[in-house]
């Protein structure tokens, strides 16, 4: 060799592995509703939601959306928003929403569950509800007369198609009228002026008649309220008005002060009229026909009097109240003997027909 730089190169190769693991972790949402699909009107229709999470990362942040239809109800009204936390993969969680059927038909409940990262899961549940249809048909007197019997029939009727539990009828007496009896077994409170009866259950189509007797005790116009309430809250009703009016009753009595009566003497008649009735007697007049034997020596009344012949009028009086008596004096002096006949007229607006009275004096001679 020689001495001297000697030019050299050199490549170096190099080959290297190394393995890596990643592992992704996807969150889900699962729901279930759970529920009864049929219930009566005003029992629970609870619905059970179980909210599951089949994936394999944590669902956080969910939060339940419940819309209540018009006929469910809920304590905390018609959206309801719940908040249920998070949830691990293969957890589950059940969350119970109380409802309760307030209205017949159809009712569908919506049901949303969202989570973070846009996990939406919707649901939804129907159910139907049954409800009891109560009718109450009543039949009663419009006018009564004051002191006269009254009779209240009405009929009770399921036209839903449920039987309904534990019927109850109240029929609330007005202050113008007295119980008397009832039918069916109905109880009357007097603290509360009203009458009761429990029927118990009422199967579709079926009529349950009832009647009440009454007394009409005040003058005026009064309502009747016949109320059904099944145990679920279910009422109907119904009412009737009766007006309570008065009668004016008169009675006319004639008394002769001396019988027999000497001729030449001097007698009196006293007429009575009374008001027995229970309203007042409008326009009471008197008239008296002295008969042909007698004369005239004076009259008196609670009204003045015209005298047209062998007549006696009075003027009318306005209105005799129910329990009043108006009594008039007619003096005469007789002339002739024999059986003398005294007449009294009396009329009223109050009465259909004049009331006509005599009385028979014996007039005799020395």
């Amino acid at each position: 060799h020689a001495r001297g730089a000697l030019e050299t190169s050199a490549n170096v190769t190099f080959t290297g592995a190394a393995d890596g693991l990643f592992q992704v972790e996807e969150p889900m949402l699962q729901m279930a509703v759970d529920g009864p699909s049929r219930v009566l009107q005003g029992e629970p229709a609870t619905q059970t939601v179980t909210l599951s999470n089949p994936g394999t990362g944590i669902a956080e942040n969910i939060m339940l959306q419940v819309s209540v239809p018009e006929g469910l109800k809920h304590p905390q009204g018609k959206r309801l928003l719940m908040e249920v936390g998070s949830l691990n993969p293969g957890e589950s969680r059940v969350i119970r929403v109380a409802l309760a059927a307030i209205r017949g038909g159809s009712q569908t409940v919506e049901i949303v569950a969202q989570a973070e990262g846009g996990l939406q899961e919707r649901s939804a549940a129907t159910v139907e509800v049954i409800a009891p249809s109560l009718k109450v048909a009543v039949d009663g007197p419009g006018l009564r007369y004051l002191g006269r019997s009254a009779t209240y029939k009405f009929a009770v009727t399921n036209e839903g198609s449920a039987t309904t539990g534990n019927v109850r009828i109240v029929h609330e007496v007005p202050e113008g009228f007295d119980f008397v009896e009832a039918s069916s077994g109905g109880k009357y409170d007097p603290t509360t002026r009203s009458i009761t009866w429990f029927l118990g259950a009422l199967e579709p189509s079926r009529t349950i008649p009832i009647a009440v007797s009454l007394d009409a005790a005040e003058l005026g116009e009064f309502e009747h309220r016949i109320q059904a309430i099944t145990e679920h809250g279910i009422v109907a009703d119904s009412t009737v008005t009766t007006r309570v009016e008065g009668t004016a009753s008169l009675v006319l009595e004639i008394i002769d002060l001396d019988d027999p009566v000497e001729v030449g003497a001097e007698t009196a008649y006293e007429v009575r009229v009374q008001n027995h009735g229970s309203m007042a007697a409008q326009g009471v007049a008197l008239s008296c026909e002295l008969p042909a034997g007698v004369v005239l020596v004076s009259a008196k009344g609670p009204t003045p009097h015209l005298v047209n012949g062998d007549q006696v009028q009075f003027k009318a009086i306005g209105a005799l109240s129910p329990g009043n008596t108006a009594i008039y004096r007619v003096h005469v002096r007789g002339k002739v003997e024999g059986n003398h006949r005294f007449r009294a007229h009396l009329a009223s607006d109050s009465i259909q027909e004049p009331l006509v009275f005599e009385e028979l004096t014996k007039f005799y001679a020395d």
